[in-house]
C-alpha cells in the first residue's frame, strides 16, 4: 500500500503550494483510503480530519460525503462513538428529507442496533425507509433499510414482522438483477428464520442459494463463511 501512498502525498504537496482546496481535499480523501487499506488507522483518520476541515460551508454535501466515509471506517473498527459523532454532523449538513440525508438517518440505524438501543435504531431506520420510499422506491437502498427493520424485528422475536421485511428487501434486491450478490445477505437471514420454524428444507434451500450466489462472483465476500455455517 506505501507505493500508492506516495505518489498520493506528492501530488498533495503540488497541490497545496497551488492553494486548491476541494483538489486537496479530495487527494487528502484518497489517502485516507490508502491508510485505511493499509491499517494505519491513526494516519487514515487524520487525512480524513484534514480532508473535512479544508472544505468550506458551500461545500457541505463534499463534506457529508467525507464525513460519512470517516464515519463508516470507525464504524467498522467498533469506534461507535465517534462513528456516531461523524454521522450526526452529516446528516446536519444534507438537505433534510433528502437520499443523502436518508444515507446518514440508515447508517446511524445500524450503529444504533450494533449498540443494542433498539428503540433508536428503529426510529432512524423508520425515518431512513420514509425517504427512501418516497425517493426511491425500486433501489437497492431502500432494500438495504427494510432488511436492517427485519434484523430489528428478528432480536425482538417478532419473526413473521421480520419474514415480511427480509421478503420485501429480497424483492427489491432481485428486481435489477436476479443474481445479484446483494440478495445473499438476505437469503441467509430467510433461512435463518425458517430454521427457526423448523422448516429445515426450506432453510436449506435459501442457505444454498445464498452460496451460489456468492461462490462464482465474489468468493472472498464475507457472507459465503456466514451461508456455510449454516449448512
Amino acid at each position: 500500500q506505501g507505493q500508492h501512498q506516495r505518489p498520493l502525498e506528492l501530488a498533495l504537496e503540488a497541490l497545496e503550494r497551488q492553494g486548491v482546496p476541494q483538489s486537496i481535499s479530495w487527494l487528502e480523501n484518497r489517502l485516507a483510503r490508502a491508510f485505511a487499506a493499509a491499517g494505519k488507522w491513526h494516519e487514515a483518520d487524520a487525512a480524513w480530519e484534514r480532508a473535512e476541515r479544508r472544505l468550506d460551508v458551500r461545500s457541505a454535501s463534499d463534506s457529508a460525503q467525507i464525513l460519512d466515509e470517516w464515519g463508516r471506517s470507525l464504524d467498522q473498527r467498533g469506534a461507535y462513538d465517534r462513528a456516531e459523532e461523524c454521522f450526526h454532523r452529516a446528516l446536519r449538513m444534507e438537505p433534510e428529507a433528502s437520499l443523502a440525508a436518508a444515507r446518514e438517518l440508515n447508517a446511524l440505524g445500524t450503529l444504533a442496533r450494533q449498540r443494542d438501543d433498539l428503540s433508536a435504531a428503529e426510529s432512524f431506520l423508520h425515518q431512513a425507509r420514509s425517504i427512501r420510499e418516497r425517493l426511491a422506491p425500486v433501489s437497492l437502498e431502500l432494500a438495504s433499510t427494510i432488511n436492517e427493520l427485519g434484523v430489528l424485528a428478528a432480536i425482538r422475536g417478532e419473526m413473521a414482522v421480520a419474514e415480511e421485511s427480509f421478503s420485501k428487501a429480497l424483492e427489491l434486491q432481485q428486481r435489477p438483477a436476479p443474481d445479484d450478490v446483494e440478495a445473499a445477505g438476505t437469503l441467509i437471514n430467510l433461512g435463518n428464520i425458517s430454521q427457526y420454524r423448523g422448516d429445515f428444507a426450506t432453510a436449506e434451500e435459501r442457505f444454498r442459494s445464498a452460496v451460489d450466489l456468492i461462490e462464482g462472483r465474489r468468493p472472498d465476500n464475507q457472507e459465503l463463511a456466514r451461508a456455510l455455517t449454516r449448512l
